[in-house]
């Protein structure tokens, strides 16, 4: 697959979810549907940690990190949407 094929799907991929999560505000940073489970912040920030994952599993001498309990840990420390839209803003623009 050509590099600006790539580049253009994760375009794609980052306008429609930024299109589809803009009505979400700071204020619903803490939301979460259940106990226990991710808050908005922490979907956000899921998409960002997997779009990272997948362009060093895909590259790394290792494979993909199977590190679970890790990973999840990353997204759990995430509280705001503004920090985690950060972070997919970086991961999406150093995949590309």
């Amino acid at each position: 697959m050509k590099k600006s094929v790539m580049t253009g799907e994760l375009s794609s991929m980052k306008e429609f979810f930024d299109r589809s999560t803009r009505a979400l505000s700071e204020e619903d940073s803490g939301f979460t549907p259940a106990e226990g489970m991710w808050t908005a912040a922490q979907q956000v920030a899921h998409v960002a940690q997997t779009v990272e994952w997948f362009v060093e599993g895909a590259f790394a001498p290792g494979g993909f990190s199977m590190d679970w309990e890790g990973m999840d840990k990353k997204v759990r420390a995430v509280t705001s949407l503004a920090e985690a839209r950060t972070w997919l803003d970086r991961a999406v623009a150093s995949a590309q």
